[in-house]
């Protein structure tokens, strides 16, 4: 009885099987804000006096931080090349995120990602992201 709403993933990213899946079963597609917008539409008919007390309650609100990489439950060490493989997906990951879940120093992860770039296992993508390659 509620609305829910899941952004896709690559089909061939493991971490999209839930949003992906959740769209299979009848979920609105979001592409975007005005996807959101649009099944929220009904409910925009807020009296004045709410919409301020929203507002107010907003402020309170601590932000989210962003999800982290959790791998094998402790901290994670990455040894070569094909440890920091597993690391990434298809769909892309931030080369910040492959620093702090590798436990590797930034020079050492930008120097093996070059190098699996030059053997043509992954590639860079804009925002400074790496994806393994097709």
């Amino acid at each position: 009885g509620r609305d829910v709403m899941a952004v896709p993933g690559h089909p061939l990213d493991p971490r999209s099987r839930g949003g992906n899946g959740l769209i299979k079963e009848g979920a609105v597609l979001v592409e975007g804000a005005a996807d959101v917008l649009a099944v929220l539409a009904p409910f925009s008919v807020v009296p004045v006096a709410a919409r301020s007390e929203a507002r107010a309650s907003a402020a309170r609100v601590t932000p989210l931080r962003p999800p982290t990489m959790e791998l094998h439950g402790g901290p994670p060490r990455v040894q070569g090349e094909d440890q920091l493989l597993e690391l990434l997906s298809v769909s892309g990951v931030a080369v910040d995120e492959v620093v702090r879940a590798s436990g590797l120093g930034a020079a050492d992860v930008q120097a093996r990602l070059s190098d699996l770039e030059l053997d043509g296992r992954i590639v860079r993508l804009s925002g400074g992201r790496v994806a393994l390659s097709g």
